[in-house]
C-alpha cells in the first residue's frame, strides 16, 4: 500500500486532514463547553440573587403585616383575657389573612393561647423558637423542621411576655413557588 509514491502522498494527506480536523473540533468543542459553563454559572448566580431578593422582600412584607396584626386592639384585647378559647378564633382569622404557616399567640404568663397554621410545634419547641428570636436584634430566627426550615419572628404584644410568633416555611412547596417566580 505504501510502495508507490502516490499512495504515500495520499495516506499522508488523508492523515494530515484527519489530524487537523480532529484538533480543530477538539479545541472548538472545549471553547464552546467552557463558554456554556461560564454562561450557566452567571445565570445561576443571577437566579440565586433573584431568589434571595424575593425571599427577603416577601419575609420583610410578612413581618410588617404581622406587626400590624400584633398592634390590632382586637388581638390585644383577646390576649388580655388569657383565655385560649377566646384567642383561638381570632388567631385563625388573622393567620388566614397573613397566610402564615405558623401563627402562635403567647400570653403574658408565657402560656400558649393559640396555635394555627400548617406547621404545628410542641409547647417546648415554641418556647425554644421564641427564645431564639428574642436573642436577636431583629427578633427573627431560622428553625429546622423535617423537610425544610421555618423562618420565624417574635413580635412583642406588650411589655410583658405576651408575643405573637409567626413564621413561613422554606420547604419544597416554598421552593416551587419561588421557582414559579
Amino acid at each position: 500500500m505504501l510502495s508507490s509514491l502516490t499512495n504515500r502522498i495520499f495516506v499522508a494527506s488523508a492523515l494530515l486532514v484527519v489530524v487537523s480536523t480532529g484538533a480543530a473540533i477538539f479545541f472548538v468543542q472545549r471553547a464552546v463547553s467552557q463558554r456554556a459553563e461560564a454562561d450557566l454559572r452567571t445565570r445561576l448566580d443571577e437566579a440565586a440573587s433573584l431568589v434571595d431578593t424575593v425571599s427577603r422582600t416577601q419575609f420583610n412584607d410578612f413581618i410588617d403585616k404581622a406587626q400590624l396584626v400584633g398592634d390590632l386592639p382586637k388581638l390585644r384585647a383577646a390576649v388580655e383575657t388569657d383565655d385560649p378559647p377566646t384567642v383561638q378564633p381570632i388567631a385563625q382569622d388573622y393567620q388566614q389573612r397573613l397566610r402564615a404557616d405558623l401563627f402562635v399567640v403567647i400570653g403574658r404568663s408565657g402560656r400558649l393561647l393559640a396555635q394555627v397554621g400548617r406547621v404545628h410545634l410542641t409547647a417546648e419547641v415554641i418556647g425554644d423558637v421564641t427564645a431564639a428570636c428574642r436573642r436577636r436584634a431583629d427578633q427573627t430566627a431560622f428553625w429546622a423542621l423535617p423537610g425544610g426550615i421555618l423562618h420565624v419572628a417574635a413580635i412583642p404584644l406588650d411589655t410583658g411576655m405576651a408575643s405573637l410568633v409567626v413564621g413561613t416555611s422554606l420547604d419544597r412547596e416554598a421552593a416551587e413557588a419561588i421557582k414559579a417566580v
